[in-house]
């Protein structure tokens, strides 16, 4: 019994990432993280002691040779595992059997790159033991590392923008005023230990959801089967409409309240820098717009796009005041 094609594409949608490079963790996963974006990730939640740097390179040294050895490793082998499986035709049972193992195994890759990050982040904050905050700077920029790693591959695939967006991220690339930038920091306190852990629950219900919806789409194309019915242009047999729903009704509410628990961290969050920014009305209108940007990327930044300035000026005050 053959898919739909409708169920291919979904299945080819949540390959795609997956599959993207071969010779590199872009796509497939979170690329490492440079000794640059290390070092930004630093200075924007602590002051880092020059003396300390050597230390941290010297770590940073060590995770990127590691991180080489994973990707020219594990990760190129699943790779190939992963192109077989998409070329690949045959029972419905058998690819779906197939792609599950596959997400398994991307789990599991996963998990291990998580080690090689954790390790790096333990051996900087050895190297800030006598920086100003050391211990929350540290898990602030594993934590925002950590989002970024969430947001690759699968969850790119099944992720809305308003829930991939970062307040942290958009809040710190800023250029805010060094006299604003302690109460920057101190409206996002907390944010990355709420914001984490939900999007990785996010993440993987979205997956089981997937998952569970590819199941009953093969269980009603093999009952039409069974029934004598005639396939579609393509060869799959007519799926009912009530295919999936099932699993909906039992995942959908889990998946609703993850989403509404990332939007409201995020909204709550974009509050209170609005509020730590109130003495610097130019570094409050930029975080607006820029956040505007990062949830609604559809929508250019210009009042000379063509975008009707009305809808620009609607998210402007939302942003700002709701």
């Amino acid at each position: 019994v053959a898919l739909r094609s409708s169920s291919c594409a979904l299945a080819l949608l949540a390959a795609a990432p997956i599959v993207a490079c071969s010779q590199c963790t872009s796509g497939a996963f979170a690329d490492p993280i440079s000794v640059g974006e290390l070092k930004m990730l630093l200075e924007q939640r602590t002051e880092v002691p020059s003396g300390a740097w050597p230390q941290i390179q010297a770590a940073h040294d060590s995770y990127a040779r590691k991180a080489e050895e994973f990707r020219n490793g594990d990760i190129e082998k699943f790779q190939k595992k992963s192109r077989a499986a998409t070329a690949q035709s045959g029972d419905a049972a058998e690819q779906m059997a197939q792609w599950q193992a596959l997400m398994r195994d991307y789990a599991e890759l996963n998990r291990k790159f998580d080690a090689i990050d954790e390790a790096l982040f333990n051996d900087v904050a050895k190297a800030l033991e006598s920086a100003p905050q050391a211990a929350e700077a540290v898990e602030g920029a594993k934590l925002a590392r950590r989002r970024h790693a969430l947001r690759m591959g699968f969850g790119r695939a099944m992720m809305s923008p308003s829930v991939m967006a970062d307040v942290e991220q958009v809040a710190y690339e800023l250029p805010v005023p060094d006299g604003a930038r302690a109460g920057v920091r101190q409206a996002l306190a907390g944010y990355g230990r709420k914001q984490t852990p939900a999007l990785r629950e996010y993440g993987d219900r979205m997956q089981q959801m997937y998952l569970e919806f590819m199941k009953a789409q093969i269980a009603a194309s093999q009952a039409a089967a069974a029934r004598g019915e005639a396939g579609d242009q393509d060869g799959a047999a007519p799926i009912g409409e009530g295919a999936g729903q099932e699993a909906w009704a039992r995942l959908g509410p889990e998946i609703t309240r993850q989403r509404k628990l990332l939007l409201a961290t995020n909204h709550e969050a974009s509050r209170a820098v609005r509020a730590a920014l109130a003495a610097n009305p130019e570094a409050q209108r930029q975080f607006a717009d820029q956040w505007i940007v990062a949830s609604y990327p559809g929508i250019p930044d210009s009042e000379s796009s063509g975008v009707p300035q009305a809808c620009l000026l609607a998210l402007r005050v939302r942003s700002r005041d709701v």
